[in-house]
């Protein structure tokens, strides 16, 4: 799904966007049985299948009804919250990038 202008601050983020970017990356994961388990090409996209799916759950959590609701109740909450799905969100931004 593209947004309808490009995204500027963490707060923009949607689950949708999650599940895309993630999608993404996953899909160009893609294992080679050429690939010796001590090659390099191996040990970066193993690297890669692990990370993904934790920045996905990192930002999983950051949209939980429980997170969101207490960040709305709590001005530093708040702001921790999207300090930390910004971070989250441009590192999982700068993997698909690369």
């Amino acid at each position: 799904m593209t947004p309808p202008h490009p995204l500027r601050y963490a707060v923009d983020v949607t689950p949708d966007d999650v599940v895309a970017i993630t999608g993404f990356i996953k899909d160009r994961l893609i294992h080679r049985k050429s690939w010796g388990i001590d090659t390099e090409e191996y040990r970066t996209n193993a690297a890669l299948r692990n990370l993904v799916p934790a920045f996905t759950g990192t930002l999983g959590h950051y949209f939980s009804d429980k997170v969101v609701q207490e960040a709305e109740a709590d001005p530093v909450k708040r702001l921790q919250r999207v300090q930390e799905m910004c971070s989250t969100w441009n590192l999982l931004a700068e993997t698909a990038y690369q």
